[in-house]
């Protein structure tokens, strides 16, 4: 039987699967850098559209929507956000803030959205999706514990 009728020997298989092996090992890493930064970019979305919501309300209302609890809809928001919208993703959760304080005799308020999450890439993704230090309305803190991104909203 000539060389050409056989196929394949079983060293030349190992070989073929060992360097199949490399190239996945050597791929799985950058995958899972673009499926972190795709969750990052997702929470981008997800501010935008909280930020949409709380700028309707108080074109509406003529006030900020109260803040609420993290991952929890606020009940003012509700009815300016997408039908099914949730407040509670997969790899991280959003918080709306207003709090309003003194200074000087003067009321001051501040409103926030935040996004809370496990994932240091995550965060430390989203906060260079969000204009990093260039941004002055956002400040993060992503200790590889919990992440927490904060954009505050221009009045």
């Amino acid at each position: 039987m000539s060389r050409d009728q056989r196929g394949f020997t079983f060293i030349e298989l190992l070989v073929v699967l060992t360097i199949l092996s490399l190239l996945t090992g050597l791929a799985m890493p950058q995958y899972q850098l673009v499926r972190k930064r795709a969750r990052a970019a997702e929470a981008v979305g997800a501010i935008t559209v909280v930020r949409h919501a709380a700028f309707a309300y108080n074109e509406a209302t003529g006030q900020w929507a109260p803040g609420g609890s993290t991952g929890q809809v606020p009940a003012e928001l509700a009815n300016y956000l997408p039908n099914g919208f949730s407040f509670s993703q997969r790899d991280f959760d959003l918080a709306w803030r207003h709090t309003t304080w003194l200074s000087a005799g003067l009321e001051v308020s501040a409103q926030m959205v935040q996004v809370f999450t496990h994932d240091p890439y995550v965060c430390d993704a989203l906060y260079h999706l969000l204009g990093g230090n260039g941004n002055p309305d956002l400040l993060a803190s992503c200790d590889g514990q919990i992440g927490i991104v904060t954009l505050y909203v221009e009045t």
